[in-house]
């Protein structure tokens, strides 16, 4: 999901670096401020009941995303791998 505004050249958007990843690869977006730019990382949480019919699928799908971040730097990725 993209800021329509920031692809139409309207103005300045606040976006994480996953969304804006290829577009700024490609030269479609453009960081501003570099420098003053902060490194913020935030929590992910999964809120479920283990105790419903959706139980199994629902911890098989937790216990996959949480695999998946382990292995996965929280740094660009090669873009060649997301084409």
């Amino acid at each position: 999901m993209r800021a329509s505004s920031s692809n139409s050249r309207l103005g300045i958007v606040c976006l994480s670096d996953f969304m804006t990843l290829q577009d700024r690869h490609s030269g479609r977006l453009v960081q501003l401020f570099a420098k003053q730019t902060l490194d913020v990382r935030q929590s992910i949480n999964a809120v479920h009941y283990r105790n419903t019919t959706l139980a199994s699928r629902i911890t098989c799908f937790v216990d996959h995303v949480v695999s998946m971040l382990r292995k996965q730097p929280f740094e660009e990725p090669n873009l060649q791998q997301l084409n």
